[in-house]
């Protein structure tokens, strides 16, 4: 997950999230739906089966009983849109859903459309975020002054052992990108076979220090893969 940040200033919109890509790779937009019940739209095509389902008591590990019924079924035309809408994106690929416990989440770039969700019913728990990729998540405080301007950290994931070559070849060409002690020690556990397993995983801890955007762009295209959540450094003011 990336770092949520509230918006108040622009349409529509409630918070950024920072992150390293778009929602599943290609949507820049996210609406979340907060409903009881929003579980049990699970394999339902139509608001009939849903309403079915909610008067059969769901599943059988974990039933619900007669008064949530009463409140889920009271939000019977919200479940309609939710559901017409679900399958509207499904069609058309023009965007996804994810259904998390009692909260709905829709995927797409058309923004009017998750927008207006907010219309359907003024009681409606709705928030919408927009992804921000490539941006600075925030600034990084210290006591003195830094010595760069900026941070970049790097991403979680398993990497080949070629990865580790290249960041060690690339960090010599330019000297003026400063990686973390931790990501020096990682590149060099390549040179000992004896921790060569521990090579195969990059760590979110490890971080570059750079004055530069351009030397950090010919890293991205190397192995923009890599590349995670950007900040600004500054001194703390007294």
């Amino acid at each position: 997950m990336g770092l949520l940040k509230s918006v108040n200033n622009v349409p529509g919109i409630d918070y950024y999230e920072y992150r390293e890509i778009d929602y599943w790779s290609k949507f820049k937009y996210r609406t979340r739906v907060k409903i009881k019940g929003a579980r049990l739209l699970y394999y339902v095509k139509n608001i009939n089966e849903f309403i079915k389902k909610v008067h059969s008591g769901g599943w059988k590990y974990n039933p619900i009983n007669d008064a949530t019924k009463v409140k889920i079924l009271s939000n019977q035309h919200v479940f309609e849109k939710i559901i017409s809408l679900r399958n509207e994106l499904k069609k058309s690929k023009k965007g996804t859903v994810r259904i998390e416990n009692e909260t709905i989440a829709f995927f797409s770039n058309d923004l009017d459309k998750l927008t207006e969700i907010k219309q359907w019913d003024s009681a409606l728990q709705v928030d919408c975020t927009e992804v921000q990729t490539g941006m600075y998540a925030g600034v990084k405080y210290f006591v003195r002054e830094p010595k760069n301007k900026y941070r970049v950290y790097f991403r979680s994931k398993r990497v080949e052992e070629t990865v580790l070559t290249d960041l060690k070849e690339f960090f010599e060409r330019n000297k003026n990108l400063k990686p973390s002690n931790a990501l020096k020690i990682w590149i060099g556990s390549l040179q000992n076979r004896r921790y060569a397993y521990r090579s195969r995983y990059c760590s979110s801890a490890y971080y570059i220090d750079y004055n530069d955007e351009s030397s950090l762009s010919l890293l991205a295209l190397m192995h923009g893969d890599l590349i995670g959540r950007r900040y600004k450094l500054e001194k703390r003011e007294s």
